[in-house]
């Protein structure tokens, strides 16, 4: 299906950016209620230091363990650009959560999980390279295997150059490039 990826990063968005936003307000509440011994004191900078840091490790990771578990591979562009991404929203609408009660705009949330669905639907994978090949052999087509072990590779198949050019020779019983 076309738009299974999409909306499996839609929903992974959704989930990821929820709990950073709960994880913001619960934090910055915690930050709050820390007396100051002073009136000139800091009170509550570790913690909103803290409650930040926790919202910039917990997106990749939402998204990354999401996505894996929906079945999904090749999800580094969102994890990274999502991530990136949530920083900056976080720290821009750091002052509109940081309220009782406070919430980011929700234009800005609706806009952050469609970027993040439009992230999650890149499949590098499913693009072709240069040559027409979907990943395979630029002379055959087919699909690259690695050698491993004591396996023999078929002749005509392509490795991925995961052994040494020694190791791929002694196993094919020849020396040459690697397409065989």
């Amino acid at each position: 299906m076309v738009y299974a990826r999409p909306l499996k990063a839609a929903a992974v968005t959704i989930i990821a950016t929820a709990a950073c936003h709960l994880t913001m307000n619960a934090g910055f509440a915690w930050a709050r209620g820390q007396e100051p011994d002073h009136p000139d004191d800091w009170a509550g900078v570790l913690e909103f230091g803290a409650t930040v840091l926790a919202t910039w490790i917990l997106m990749p990771l939402v998204l990354g363990i999401g996505m894996r578990v929906l079945g999904e591979r090749r999800t580094r562009l969102q994890i990274l650009l999502g991530t990136l991404l949530w920083t900056g929203v976080s720290l821009t609408y750091v002052d509109d959560v940081d309220r009782p009660g406070g919430l980011m705009p929700v234009p800005v949330l609706v806009s952050f999980v469609l970027v993040g669905a439009l992230l999650g639907a890149h499949d590098p994978g499913s693009a072709r390279n240069g040559n027409g090949t979907a990943g395979g052999c630029p002379r055959t087509g087919r699909s690259r295997r690695p050698v491993t072990g004591s396996v023999r590779r078929r002749r005509g198949t392509c490795s991925t150059r995961s052994q040494p050019r020694w190791a791929m020779s002694a196993l094919r019983g020849r020396s040459g490039g690697i397409c065989g």
